[in-house]
């Protein structure tokens, strides 16, 4: 019998490219990525280069991961140093530009507790963009949320959550994501209490 199978590089070439996704709805957006997918080339990764922030600094999304047999991205922000735990074999933790579900949920409560009078601001510009709402018009609506000090500036949050509500309806590819992600906002920052599962 002739082997069938084919060898496959152990490193991966990088590609970098700069791309934008502005669709709205949940369903456009996931069209969109399903579609590029199809265009990567075998064994590279890629970094999406997705947001520019007003500081210059970008937000990326890096493709594939090891999470979901690579169906899967994780959002990036450069410069971003996430604060981890020691690994549990001892040994210090890497470095990371990813800030995770609990970093921005983190940062979110810092906010509302520093200025609790902009919450409802706060929270109508995070319901925005979890409405395919682009993160800059949600601040235009919702300007006085660039009043925050501590954490991350609105707009970086805004364009973080942006790919981190795309990233949950890619994981989750029945709706079900999105919908988690701002249940635990809504829980865990505002007090806002309910079931999210229909009985």
């Amino acid at each position: 019998m002739k082997r069938k199978s084919s060898a496959f590089p152990k490193k991966k070439e990088l590609t970098k490219k700069r791309w934008s996704l502005q669709k709205p709805n949940s369903l456009a957006q996931k069209r969109a990525f399903a579609r590029l997918w199809l265009t990567e080339a075998r064994y590279h990764k890629y970094r999406y280069f997705v947001e520019k922030c007003s500081d210059g600094t970008r937000v990326y999304l890096a493709r594939p991961t090891s999470l979901n047999k690579g169906v899967d991205f994780q959002v990036g922000l450069e410069g971003y140093c996430r604060k981890r735990r020691r690994r549990r074999n001892g040994k210090r933790p890497r470095r990371s530009e990813r800030p995770s579900h609990d970093d921005i949920i983190h940062d979110l409560r810092r906010k509302v507790k520093e200025k609790p009078r902009l919450s409802r601001a706060l929270f109508r510009a995070i319901c925005d963009v979890f409405d395919c709402v682009e993160p800059r018009l949600a601040i235009r609506r919702e300007r006085r949320i660039k009043n925050f000090e501590s954490g991350l500036p609105s707009e970086k949050i805004l364009l973080i959550l942006k790919w981190l509500f795309i990233e949950q309806d890619i994981t989750y590819w029945l709706g079900t994501g999105r919908n988690m992600l701002m249940h635990t906002i809504e829980k865990r920052v505002f007090r806002i209490s309910g079931n999210l599962i229909q009985k």
